[in-house]
């Protein structure tokens, strides 16, 4: 059943691409055809991508083998029936004329149903072909090489994404997508610092309308890795930057803390930055992995960076209703005179709600802590009551009338600045933050703080709130300092008391605290053992803590005899404890370390806790009768989690997880690899040997002599084990995994033990644990390594700074320039062809985590142009169904030595009944073995068919074995006869012999050949007479027949047709039995000129066509049409002479007609066929036009029909197009092609393999002498 073109149906979007399957191909397809080519098995490599290619490709298959102007079955073209046309032979040697014809007859240019195997070619001047996408004006893209491009891939679509600033290429990618599997939203990262017109961080999202969104301000340096988590919608960010850039510009108190370095998460559903419970890391990171619902980072770090300097500074409030409140210099006005007013008020600048100052007077508001605490952030909301306010404050240390540095965000820089003598407050009633900056040993031992107002708004200054914050976690044994009542935190902490403790206030001791005394004989007793006092802290996020116990020195109430140990308990987490003994006989306060790991974050489902006891075996001193046991705090300080990454990191992908409470959620491998190893990429798969284990295969910089791994290494049930022949003798770039193999990029000659030698690229086979190059490698670093899957489940793309694929074992292989992009076919283990990509790109990403048959890719870089499908030229549809460019890659055309690449014509010669025919073309280029302008294709290459075509081809046909080759004329004036580069315009073939047929040259005008063009060949059925048309005078010198001729095939002799009235060349020839159609230009004297006349060979006289008078201007093409009731019928294409905008017009057999036809002046129509509407999906043209045009009569295009025109097409809105359904002066743009400078390609022919007009040919038989 012939499937629907999915491309035509589903418009080329890079979001939206229709759902349809790319089956696998395999070796076994080319060979289990008997009847293939070995032009077929040659293309078998592109197999993997070609099922989609062909439904996009397929409708214009179908113009030929569905019309009923060929009344052609699908099914019939493409059997794979052997070519049934028949051939005469001819030998250059005779003396006896034998007589013969072919089995079948052909009479016209109106064939019968075609019964051979061929594919459909498609030719013209391209390098690359994509399908038409709605959102450009193209479907092929030519770009500013200037700035940095993204650009989306599909299957046969190329779609503009994004242009950067040049200031720094796109490096990384990552996607979520619909349930359709179409692209939502694409994440890119980089060093660019715009995208289009909005500034961005680094990094960027791409939605499905093409919105951008600069994910609030991004972060502060390159994007290096990006992952995204389909099941969680979060991102993962790897770079060199140290911070988002949102935290620098929200809060003072977090800009620090919501992430340090190197490594953050980005929530695609919240639109917002995620904290990490680690901060960041101390080096880039360079690539994500994703191995049974974890995370893997990895780069060149070491370290988490997730210590106290990096804790957020709002951590904890400080209870200020427990504290002493100063105001000084308070107003007089009632209700605002009282400083607590604007402690924890939730009301607005008010009386009761609000302290203002005396007014024009300087004063202070002064906080005395009854507690030890360390101040880190003050939190300030200006009065505005009666336009007044604070203007400017100092902020000094209460017992020393010390200054004490600060620092706060600029409002409009967004950037931090710190002051020490004068800080300003904005008039408006937002918090304003100020850190402070002083070190730990000054803010730590201050028993106050006093903020001076030192300059006003209006009267007078004042505040409206306060908060005052500590950095470290702290919770009291007197529950009334642990948390204010005002506090917003979900868990607040908190303390109980068991036993009779005691409330002790030394002098000489900053703070209050808790007493247990009992008598020495008691200290067992099970009242004693039950005295104590349990706390609950608030740990504000998982992590790994230092745990300290204040205890104050015994010197402050003289108990030193007295003092004994507390037993402490630690309930870390919910499966774990800890007891600690920690003795308190120190002299002086001290704080005293009693735990180092990890504690998970504070819920409402659990609190790590504190109990504290009198150690039932604490050492007193054997004078004392009592025994003092003595709680004030206890401080939790963040410390740095690991230290021994050495370049992975592995993290659960879930980091809210209630397993959290268990134990940390992200750690380094069970087995680090080496100190300062350096970790480039990552890939994970199920390892296909006698133990199929998922795995983690780890590339880059690093070397283990122990474990015998060097730059590559695998990460199985919990080891590094190693590759075989102990890895890669070289730095590993990239790594991904494909069907059972891992394959390798990076800067290497050779496996580490030397015993294989390969060249910056490699694979590595599950299977069976051996390393196999890949051919002759490349021959540069291969920098990115990814499974393609816009081309099927086969192909490996890789880009990198390499120009050639270095040939590989073997006489037949030859080194390819390439150009830093080439994709490696893993089924049939070669090289195959890429999407066009004009320039190196430095991005290509294709979701390897994904199954997906219909995935988009992206690819980024300076670029000049991008199309879907790399194509030199040709293109062909085989007997296969598949679509693919025509030769091997490296085989393929080539441009000419003035950079010319035009292929104009094609045909497919079968010499005899049962032969696989062969394909030559013609135009403008050069073939590998340096041919020149013709070519045809032998075991997938494209080769030499003769020597001496110079010029330009135009046109081929073949009267039996003869082959006709015309065009332009390329001949010296020192030479008329044929050299290397010399060509007459018109050469004879024999394709049995292999050489040129002797005949009489055309002139120009003046009796030379430089002038001579042959536009068109046609063959006169059942005779032996072939038409030339063109531009010439003469032929042989002598025989006057401008413009056309005559060549009887037997004879080799050339004769004028009736003289006419043709003043200018002839462009096109179209037979329909005896009368030939002619397009050229003719005129009688003064009589207007008329540009189609027909010639009836059963008269020998020139007619007039009805109706052609009409035509606005020369002929460009004549396409058979329908002939219904053996009346003829045909298409004419031509540009008016007034402005040189192309026209079209019908002959219907009785009279010709102008059609409506809408197109730019500046199309070049080269083709055009008519097609059933009913072999047209509905959305290629629309749904509302189905029914309307299977009922609609036209003059000019048949009910239930439509036109496909090729050429390069100026279409309206803009929309450029190398082919077209036209309809109801409607046009749906199908194909796109580019040139490889970048400016717009043309599909010039479009034909497939049938049988030739049957002629009339003497066979010569050799006769012996």
């Amino acid at each position: 059943m012939a499937k629907r073109c999915a491309g035509a149906e589903q418009q080329a979007s890079f979001f939206h691409t229709a759902t349809r399957s790319t089956p696998p191909n395999s070796p076994s397809e080319c060979s289990s055809s008997s009847n293939s080519s070995s032009v077929n098995c040659a293309r078998v490599p592109s197999a993997a991508r070609s099922s989609a290619w062909l439904r996009c490709i397929a409708i214009i298959a179908l113009m030929f083998v569905a019309s009923p102007v060929l009344a052609a079955d699908l099914s019939t073209v493409l059997s794979s029936t052997p070519a049934t046309t028949p051939v005469s032979t001819l030998s250059s040697t005779s003396n006896s004329d034998v007589p013969s014809s072919s089995s079948s007859s052909v009479p016209s240019e109106y064939p019968e149903e075609p019964k051979d195997g061929g594919g459909i070619g498609i030719v013209g001047a391209f390098s690359g072909i994509s399908s038409f996408s709605p959102t450009t004006s193209g479907s092929t893209l030519s770009l500013n090489s200037s700035r940095t491009s993204l650009a989306a891939l599909s299957q046969n679509s190329a779609s503009l994404l994004a242009s950067a600033s040049a200031d720094g290429p796109i490096t990384a990618a990552c996607a979520f997508y619909n349930k359709d599997g179409s692209i939502l939203s694409a994440y890119i990262g980089g060093s660019f610092t715009t995208l289009n017109s909005t500034e961005v961080g680094y990094i960027a999202s791409v939605n499905s309308a093409g919105q951008i969104d600069s994910m609030n301000g991004g972060v502060t340096g390159p994007v290096n890795a990006l992952f995204c988590n389909q099941n969680s919608g979060i991102v993962y960010v790897g770079g060199n930057f140290t911070t988002v850039s949102a935290s620098l510009t929200s809060s003072v108190a977090t800009m620090r803390s919501n992430s340090t370095g190197a490594l953050s998460l980005y929530s695609s559903v919240t639109k917002s930055w995620l904290p990490l419970p680690f901060h960041g890391l101390n080096g880039p990171v360079f690539d994500f992995a994703e191995m049974d619902s974890n995370v893997y980072a990895v780069g060149a770090f070491s370290a988490t960076v997730d210590n106290a300097t990096h804790t957020a500074l709002n951590t904890q409030p400080v209870n200020l209703s427990a504290c002493t409140i100063t105001g000084g210099n308070s107003a007089e006005i009632p209700g605002f005179s009282d400083p607590r007013n604007i402690i924890c008020t939730p009301n607005a600048d008010s009386s009761g709600n609000t302290w203002l100052m005396r007014d024009k007077l300087t004063g202070f508001y002064r906080i005395d802590f009854p507690f030890k605490t360390t101040p880190s952030l003050l939190r300030l909301m200006n009065t505005m009551y009666q336009d007044r306010g604070t203007k400017a404050i100092r902020i000094e240390a209460a017992s020393t009338n010390q200054a004490l540095t600060m620092s706060y965000l600029d409002p409009v820089t967004k950037s931090e600045q710190f002051c020490t003598q004068s800080c300003p407050v904005a008039q408006n009633y937002q918090w304003q933050e100020y850190r402070f900056v002083d070190n730990s040993a000054t803010l730590g031992n201050i028993s106050g703080i006093v903020i001076n107002i030192v300059d006003w708004y209006g009267m007078g200054g004042g505040f409206n709130k306060i908060e005052l914050y500590q950095r470290d976690p702290r919770v009291y044994a007197d529950d009334r300092f642990s948390s204010s009542p005002c506090s917003q935190q979900a868990s607040r902490p908190s303390s109980s008391i068991t036993g009779d403790w005691k409330t002790t206030s030394p002098a000489s001791y900053h703070g209050t605290y808790k007493t247990l005394t009992v008598a020495k004989a008691d200290v067992n007793s099970a009242q004693t053992q039950s005295a104590r006092v349990r706390m609950v802290p608030h740990v504000p996020e998982s992590g790994f803590y230092k745990i300290y116990m204040m205890v104050p020195g015994c010197q402050n109430s003289n108990t030193c005899l007295q003092r004994s140990s507390a037993r402490v308990e630690l309930s870390m987490i919910r499966k774990y404890a800890v007891l600690v003994t920690v003795p308190q006989h120190n002299f002086a306060d001290e704080e005293i370390e009693v735990y180092t790991g990890y504690m998970p974050a504070s819920t409402q489902e659990f609190s790590m806790s504190i109990s504290v006891g009198l150690d039932a075996n604490g050492e007193v001193d054997a004078q004392a009768t009592t025994v003092e046991l003595v709680v004030d705090y206890f401080r939790l300080e963040r410390v740095t989690s690991y230290t021994n990454l050495n370049g992975v990191i592995e993290i659960a992908s879930n980091l809210a997880s209630p397993l959290q409470m268990d134990g940390p959620l992200y750690q380094p491998l069970n087995t680090s690899l080496p100190d300062n190893s350096i970790v480039y990429s990552a890939t994970t798969g199920v390892s296909n040997d006698t133990r199929p284990e998922t795995t983690l295969y780890l590339g880059g910089r690093f070397s283990s002599q122990d474990s015998g791994y060097h730059n590559i290494a695998q990460y199985r049930n919990s080891k590094l084990k190693p590759l075989s022949n102990t890895g890669i003798w070289g730095t590993v770039y990239s790594v991904t995994f494909s069907n059972s193999s891992i394959y390798v990029g990076g800067s290497f000659n050779a496996t580490a033990d030397q015993a294989i030698a390969l060249s910056n690229v490699a694979q590595f086979n599950t299977t069976d644990q051996a390393w196999y190059p890949l051919s002759g490698g490349v021959d540069g670093a291969v920098s990115n390594i990814t499974p393609y899957s816009p081309f099927g489940p086969n192909v490996v793309a890789m880009s990198g700074s390499f120009q050639t694929l270095i040939a590989g074992p073997g006489s037949e292989s030859e080194a390819i320039n390439m150009h830093g992009l080439a994709m490696w076919d893993t089924a049939f283990n070669q090289w195959t062809y890429t999407p066009f990509v004009k320039g190196s790109p430095s991005l290509l990403f294709s979701d390897s985590w994904q199954k997906r048959a219909n995935n988009v890719a992206l690819v980024a870089g300076s670029l000049s142009a991008v199309a879907a499908l790399k194509a030199e030229g040709a293109l062909l549809l085989d007997a296969q169904q598949n679509i693919q460019p025509l030769g091997m890659l490296g085989s393929s055309l080539r441009p000419d030595d003035s950079g010319k690449l035009a292929v104009n014509t094609g045909l497919w010669y079968a010499k005899k009944n049962g032969t696989t025919a062969q394909l030559i073309v013609g135009g403008r280029f050069k073939t590998p073995d340096g041919s020149t302008n013709l070519a045809k294709l032998k075991d997938g290459k494209w080769r030499k068919l003769l020597d001496g075509v110079g010029g330009e081809v135009l046109t081929i046909n073949n009267a039996a074995n003869l082959l006709f080759i015309g065009g332009v004329a390329n001949v010296t004036e020192s030479s008329s006869d044929h050299g290397d580069s010399n060509f007459g315009g018109l050469v004879v073939y024999n394709m049995d012999s292999r050489s040129s047929v002797g005949i009489q040259q055309l002139q120009g005008p003046t009796g030379d050949h430089s002038t001579v063009r042959v536009n068109k060949v046609a063959i006169r059925a059942d005779t032996s007479m072939v038409v030339v048309g063109g531009n010439f005078s003469t032929a042989g010198g002598m025989l006057s027949c401008p413009y056309i001729c005559t060549l009887d095939i037997n004879e080799n002799q050339w004769s004028p047709m009736t003289s006419s009235s043709l003043v200018d060349q002839v462009t096109d020839l179209l037979f329909s039995g005896s009368t030939l159609y002619v397009a050229g230009t003719f005129q009688n004297g003064t009589s207007p000129r008329v540009y189609l006349m027909r010639y009836n060979f059963a008269s020998s006289s020139w007619d007039s066509v009805p109706g052609a008078s009409a035509l606005l201007g020369p002929i460009t093409s004549l396409t058979p049409g329908i002939s219904e009731a053996g009346v003829t019928a045909f298409y004419i294409s031509g540009s008016s002479v007034s402005g040189g905008a192309p026209y079209l017009a019908k002959y219907d057999g009785t009279s010709v007609a102008l059609a409506d036809y809408t197109i730019g002046s500046s199309s070049t129509v080269r083709n055009i066929l008519e097609v059933p509407r009913s072999r047209i999906p509905g959305s290629v043209i629309g749904s509302s036009s189905s029914s309307s045009l299977n009922r609609r009569s036209s003059a000019t295009i048949p009910s239930g029909y439509v036109l496909v025109v090729s050429g390069d097409l100026d279409l309206p809105g803009e929309q450029r197009a190398s082919n077209a359904f036209f309809y109801d002066n409607q046009w749906a743009p199908f194909l796109s092609t580019i040139q490889a400078d970048g400016s717009p390609g043309y599909i010039g022919s479009i034909f497939f393999e049938r049988p030739p007009t049957n002629v009339y040919q003497r066979h010569r038989l050799s006769v012996a002498l």
